[in-house]
């Protein structure tokens, strides 16, 4: 398989803090390469245990604003497939607060921390808990009409999930990076690279752990999108794209005031009825 790489991009977290989004948009690396989207963690848990990020609108409406697609992840600390519906929704909720710049998918990390902090619950997960909550997740958010996805490395993916449930169904972000100090350009990461090192159900390949770009305080995480997730998700009628290029095309309303001078409070009230009446006005005071 000869898979086209269509797309580069970052992952964030409450990691890097605050971000100068217009020097992530403006930098460019020797070959040209650029950060097309951001996957950004917008928070993780549930109700009073869980936690949006601090920057997470910020992250949104400044990214956006510069011409970058967007993608939010939620990290998992459910314990069963409830749990991580409720999750879902969390992410959901954030979401619906930036209607139409979200235009990646939404994406359920569950990983090893997740495993450490289920024991610690001393509530164990097993194969059928793991896939059970990814399926969960997942279809909680396209219910709500978002693209989803899940996040994992090829260990997890074989040893703590039962793949073949999830694979063709969901799309994988998955992380296999190169060894720190091998990373070639990005010119260089040809799709002959992206057969050898992500399986071929691979869409998003977190490919880079320690990539050092300006505006970002300390390393991000680099990736290489195999899908065009833009306009796929446009073209699917999801994420509220469509909402958002109606809004667009709508003329302004416009609203205007009129003041009539009356003699008396009766007098006043019988104007007022007659335009309303009439619909001449929508909204009357005395």
């Amino acid at each position: 398989m000869n898979r086209k790489i269509v797309a580069h991009g970052i992952d964030i977290s409450a990691h890097q803090g605050r971000v100068d989004w217009k020097k992530v948009a403006d930098w460019r690396g020797v070959h040209g390469e650029k950060v097309d989207f951001a996957i950004l963690r917008a928070g993780y848990g549930r109700g009073n245990a869980g936690r949006a990020e601090p920057y997470i609108h910020q992250h949104i409406d400044e990214a956006a604003a510069q011409g970058i697609d967007i993608g939010l992840y939620w990290f998992c600390y459910a314990l069963n497939a409830d749990e991580a519906k409720q999750e879902a929704r969390e992410l959901i909720a954030l979401a619906n607060k930036h209607k139409g710049k979200i235009t990646y998918p939404l994406i359920y990390d569950l990983e090893y921390d997740s495993d450490d902090y289920a024991v610690k619950q001393g509530r164990p997960l097993n194969n059928r808990i793991r896939t059970d909550m990814i399926k969960a997740f997942c279809e909680e958010c396209e219910k709500a009409g978002y693209y989803s996805a899940f996040y994992t490395n090829e260990d997890y993916l074989i040893n703590k999930l039962y793949q073949d449930e999830l694979i063709g169904r969901f799309d994988l972000w998955q992380s296999a990076p190169f060894v720190r100090g091998k990373l070639p350009s990005f010119e260089m990461a040809t799709a002959i690279m992206v057969d050898a090192f992500v399986r071929a159900e691979a869409n998003i390949w977190q490919h880079y752990w320690w990539g050092e770009i300006p505006g970002i305080n300390g390393v991000a995480d680099l990736n290489l999108a195999i899908k065009d997730y833009p306009k796929l998700i446009k073209d699917l009628n999801l994420n509220y794209l469509a909402e958002k290029k109606a809004e667009e095309g709508k003329e302004p309303e416009t609203h205007f005031y009129i003041t009539l001078p009356c003699k008396s409070e009766t007098e006043a009230k019988m104007m007022l009825d007659m335009l309303k009446n009439a619909q001449i006005v929508t909204e009357a005071k005395p």
